[in-house]
């Protein structure tokens, strides 16, 4: 079950919940409609959540050379994707070289409970 997180709309300042794995996401704003990359309202406490990644957390880990080799490894062995290692910002792209969404790839790790395990284990060695 995804937890939620207290944000604020960097257009109007309203603040919103929204499911803590899509931090790093634009999304509309509940109050203004425009959509906007919210930020967490200062003071709040991030939430529990066991392995799971926010969307920002897992772009870093496409983006860092010393993640690129691990994380195309994995996403070579479970999709048959690839990540243009040369390309900024990274682009991970299928079998046909037609780029994938990674907000639907990070979803789909974050759904498995070994792929996000996996995937975490690679964030924490780059954040320690």
């Amino acid at each position: 079950m995804a937890s939620d997180i207290k944000v604020m709309c960097t257009d109007c300042n309203g603040s919103f919940k929204m499911p803590y794995i899509l931090l790093g996401t634009t999304v509309e704003c509940p109050s203004c409609g425009k959509r906007s990359l919210p930020n967490v309202v200062p003071g709040i406490l991030f939430p529990n959540t066991g392995y799971q990644l926010t969307f920002k957390d897992f772009r870093q880990l496409l983006t860092k050379p010393e993640c690129k080799a691990r994380m195309g490894s994995y996403l070579e062995d479970w999709y048959g994707y690839e990540i243009m290692l040369d390309s900024e910002p990274s682009c991970v792209v299928d079998e046909r070289r037609k780029q994938v969404d990674l907000l639907e790839l990070h979803l789909s790790i974050q759904k498995n409970p070994v792929k996000q395990q996996m995937v975490y284990r690679v964030a924490m060695a780059l954040w320690r």
